[in-house]
C-alpha cells in the first residue's frame, strides 16, 4: 500500500478479512478514517489508516501487500547481525537497516515488528523504543542484548546468547 493510495470499502474488507458492512461501520462509528467521495454515497479508507486499523484491532498483518509485512533488524553494524542472527518468516520481508532508517518505517506504519540490536548504544535504543511507544498502535518490539537495561521491559528483551533458537519464535508470535 502506498501512502497516497486509497480503498473502496470492499478492498478494504478484503485486506482485512471483514465485510464491507464492517468497514463501513467502522468508518460511520469512527474507528476507522475514511471519506465520502464528493457527491456519492460511496467512502474511501486512505492506506495509512488502512494500516493503522488492522495493526490496532489485531487483524492478521499476512493479508497486507508484501511491502506492508516488514520485519526490521536495527543495527550499527547490518552485515554483523546478519551474520548472527538469520531471520526467516515466510510471506513477510526482513530488512537490515540503522535506527535513522527504522525510524522513518515506523513513522510510515510500514514496519510489522522491529528487532533492535542493543549494541545502537543507549540514546539511540532509548529513542527508537520511545517513538514506538507513542504510536497508535505501538509496534511490537524485541531487544537483543547482552544485559536488560532500565528501557528495555522484561517481555521485549532477548539474550543474544538465545537469539539463533528464541528468536524466531517470538517474532511470530507477534504477528499472530
Amino acid at each position: 500500500m502506498r501512502d497516497g493510495e486509497v480503498f473502496t470499502t470492499g478492498e478494504a474488507a478484503k485486506v482485512c478479512g471483514v465485510s464491507q458492512q464492517t468497514i463501513i461501520r467502522s468508518i460511520d462509528e469512527g474507528l476507522l478514517i475514511g471519506f465520502r467521495v464528493p457527491g456519492s454515497k460511496f467512502r474511501r479508507v486512505p492506506a495509512v489508516e488502512l494500516r493503522k486499523f488492522i495493526r490496532r484491532h489485531h487483524l492478521p498483518l499476512g493479508r497486507l501487500p508484501l511491502e506492508d509485512r516488514l520485519i526490521l533488524m536495527v543495527s550499527n553494524d547490518q552485515s554483523r547481525l546478519a551474520k548472527e542472527v538469520k531471520l526467516v518468516v515466510p510471506r513477510y520481508e526482513v530488512q537490515y537497516v540503522d535506527t535513522f532508517e527504522a525510524g522513518l518505517l515506523v513513522a510510515d506504519q510500514r514496519a510489522s515488528v522491529l528487532v533492535i540490536d542493543e549494541r545502537v548504544g543507549k540514546d539511540s535504543l532509548e529513542s527508537l523504543i520511545a517513538r514506538i511507544s507513542r504510536m497508535d498502535p505501538p509496534v511490537p518490539y524485541i531487544v537483543l542484548g547482552g544485559s536488560r537495561g532500565e528501557t528495555t521491559q522484561e517481555r521485549h528483551y532477548l539474550p543474544r546468547t538465545l537469539a539463533r533458537q528464541h528468536l524466531q519464535y517470538r517474532v511470530e508470535s507477534f504477528l499472530k
